[in-house]
């Protein structure tokens, strides 16, 4: 709450500053915005709403594969850029207040910029301690009574190179739209979806994006029944090293499939998630030791939009 007070009082000083918010003077950020902050702060259950959560805590990581890559062909300055975001990028994801989802209609001129007659997804400050305002209006499309994304996670992931590229400093839109995408394109190559159709109707899905680091954890995301979900913490919970003195420090999954639906009942089934793990493991003094294994993943999943490992095997 101290925090929605200080950008209530950084906004209210900055109303009438020039270019505070990137070709549009602040006063976009009227005092009823203001006001209402504290209401919309990490605020949105949806599926897109936690997609750009999840989206905020990993961008380190996903800046960071790129820094690594052949594959993003930075030049020198991209290079130094993408570094500086990788900086606030690692701020902004231990920040739970960083990102403020509101309606477009009711924000007046917030998401609208000048000059170009155009309403935007998210706008922020050109400075580090400020949200990042998303406009949810922009974030699903009505098809057939149904809110569906209309956007996926490779573009929040674009969308938020963006918008931290501002934070730094950076102005230039269409030159961060090129990071971001470079970022994004660098994570697709590494990422991995399966689905899975279960039996009563409903699909499954995961996504998993390795790293070219052997010490980072693979993000695994999880899509079902309108709701996303990040299985990272239970595999870091759930994996070891064979040697019980060794820690794992990194995993990667590859050949990643499903098993076949089983104990299926009106209000859960489980349905088993298999695939080859690479664990980094670490002595602590320096040396490290690599395991190749599989892992069975037995996912217990509710008609409420609930979830437990029930069982994971690695052999």
């Amino acid at each position: 709450m101290m925090k929605i007070i200080i950008y209530k009082c950084i906004f209210l000083i900055l109303l009438n500053t020039p270019h505070a918010f990137g070709y549009k003077k602040t006063n976009n950020v009227t005092p009823d915005i203001v006001a209402r902050m504290g209401d919309y702060v990490g605020n949105g259950g949806g599926v897109v709403e936690q997609d750009f959560t999840n989206a905020l805590l990993n961008l380190p990581l996903y800046i960071e594969d790129c820094l690594l890559s052949l594959d993003c062909e930075l030049t020198q300055q991209e290079e130094l850029d993408l570094k500086k975001i990788l900086n606030i990028a690692r701020l902004n994801s231990k920040d739970s207040e960083k990102l403020i989802f509101l309606s477009g209609k009711d924000s007046g001129k917030l998401f609208y910029t000048e000059g170009e007659n155009r309403v935007r997804l998210a706008v922020t400050g050109l400075t580090n301690d400020g949200p990042i305002f998303i406009n949810s209006d922009l974030l699903y499309e009505d098809i057939d009574n149904r809110d569906i994304p209309a956007i996926n996670f490779g573009q929040i992931v674009a969308l938020l190179i963006h918008e931290t590229g501002h934070l730094t400093g950076l102005d230039n839109h269409h030159y961060l739209d090129y990071l971001g995408a470079k970022v994004s394109s660098n994570m697709d190559l590494n990422k991995k979806r399966i689905d899975y159709f279960l039996s009563y109707n409903k699909q499954l899905s995961l996504e998993v994006v390795n790293f070219s680091s052997g010490y980072t954890f693979s993000t695994i995301q999880m899509y079902y029944l309108d709701k996303s979900f990040s299985l990272t913490p239970d595999f870091r919970k759930k994996i070891s090293c064979e040697d019980e003195s060794l820690f794992p420090v990194g995993m990667k999954l590859e050949n990643i499939h499903w098993g076949k639906e089983y104990s299926i009942s009106p209000d859960s089934s489980i349905v088993p998630f298999k695939g080859w793990i690479t664990i980094t493991c670490f002595d602590g003094r320096g040396m490290t030791w690599i395991e190749e294994r599989v892992f069975e993943a037995h996912l217990q999943l509710s008609s409420n939009a609930t979830y437990s490992i029930k069982k994971m095997i690695i052999e």
